[in-house]
């Protein structure tokens, strides 16, 4: 038998190692492999596993007799892969630089604002570019230029003020989680001139860190979007707990 409090613990526990994990795993980027499936699901279109399996590096270089070992490994690993999807959050975890410029105004009254302005360096729509063996995806975040303009704090002005060494203008690393929304599965479109397959994505989370120490200078969270771990929280502590000893 276990104790409530004790049990209670190691609920805590557990979720704070979830946290941590969940913290170290938005902060490596979502890979080719991952962004292709999530196409894939998002259009409801199951796609070729062989034909996956067979555009390897490894399945070209494998020894014609060790070729169906090899073909079932994979195709098992891809479907897996192609579950996992639907027992995780659907999310695309993007990491990218951006450059930034911050800037203080002062109204008639005297009052002093701040702000930071951010761009991916182009004029041009702003995509995230994959290439999956022979699929070409752009995942298109919706609305992103609303978010390109923010105000600051004065506390975070100054510092990232600081970090650039008192000048108006530097670089910084975006970390974005994308839900995907909307997979173009009838036809590519020409995006930069090439044909590639749209996924439409709102944006989950934004944040801007600095490139020298990892800083968070800026966050953003949308108001639809609950984590993984925030919904264990809350499932923990609306729920009655069961079976529990006294």
């Amino acid at each position: 038998m276990i104790s409530r409090c004790l049990f209670i613990s190691l609920i805590v526990l557990s979720l704070a190692l979830a946290s941590q994990s969940l913290a170290q795993m938005r902060d490596k980027p979502s890979s080719e492999e991952d962004v292709a499936i999530a196409f894939f699901k998002t259009a409801g279109t199951n796609p070729d596993f062989d034909l996956w399996a067979k555009g390897t590096q490894e399945y070209k270089t494998t020894a014609p007799a060790r070729v169906g070992e090899y073909m079932f490994r994979e195709k098992q690993r891809l479907m897996r892969q192609w579950q996992r999807y639907d027992n995780q959050e659907p999310i695309i975890d993007v990491k990218a630089p951006v450059l930034l410029e911050v800037k203080a105004t002062t109204d008639q009254e005297g009052n002093e604002s701040h702000w930071m302005y951010i761009s991916f360096g182009n004029d041009e729509a702003v995509y995230f570019p994959y290439k999956f063996q022979e699929y070409q995806i752009a995942v298109i975040p919706q609305m992103i230029e609303t978010l390109m303009i923010q105000p600051l704090q004065k506390e975070q002005y100054d510092m990232i003020l600081g970090e650039f060494e008192n000048k108006a203008v530097g670089n910084g690393m975006m970390y974005i989680q994308l839900k995907p929304v909307k997979a173009y599965i009838h036809q590519p479109y020409k995006i930069d001139n090439k044909d590639q397959w749209a996924l439409l994505a709102d944006i989950a989370t934004m944040s801007i860190k600095s490139m020298k120490s990892g800083t968070p200078y800026w966050t953003y969270s949308a108001d639809w979007y609950t984590s993984p771990v925030t919904e264990e929280l809350r499932d923990l502590f609306q729920t009655p707990s069961q079976g529990v000893a006294q």
